[in-house]
């Protein structure tokens, strides 16, 4: 089973509140149903990253700004500093037995740019891993980059 990736885009009148969406859900909401602590999107807290070399890792044309290679899936509303931390996570591709392109985020994790733990994170080790058709997800992500 593939999910579905979309991004709701939001304002605040001051500053965009983008997010991920798994199967219609928020990220951090489709979470919670594995971890209490997924990521909340607020003009205090985090939104969706908007970094172009973020959104090209996920699209794997470019490495991580993090030292796990996990690549960040958002930002600090205030300062978009990866050192205020991040909700990350590990992109893979693999062949579906049907023959099917996929995407697979894997592995989340909550870290900055100067985390020293590059080990999976305990919080969100019941977190599945999720698989998006190929061609739809590089679309998407396309598009964000424009």
């Amino acid at each position: 089973m593939v999910n579905l990736l979309d991004v709701v885009e939001e304002f605040d009148g001051v500053r965009h509140l983008g997010d991920w969406t798994i199967d219609g859900r928020a990220l951090g909401a489709w979470m919670s149903r594995w971890t209490p602590s997924g990521p909340r999107v607020s003009a205090n807290g985090s939104v969706r990253t908007q970094n172009s070399d973020d959104l090209l890792a996920l699209l794997g044309r470019s490495g991580s700004q993090l030292p796990s290679g996990r690549v960040p899936l958002y930002a600090c509303s205030q300062c978009a500093d990866l050192g205020c931390g991040t909700v990350a996570v590990r992109v893979g591709r693999e062949v579906a037995p049907s023959g099917d392109r996929v995407v697979t985020w894997s592995d989340f994790a909550w870290e900055s740019d100067d985390s020293s733990d590059l080990q999976a994170d305990d919080e969100f080790a019941d977190v599945p891993v999720l698989r998006f058709d190929a061609t739809r997800y590089e679309a998407l992500v396309n598009q964000l980059t424009r």
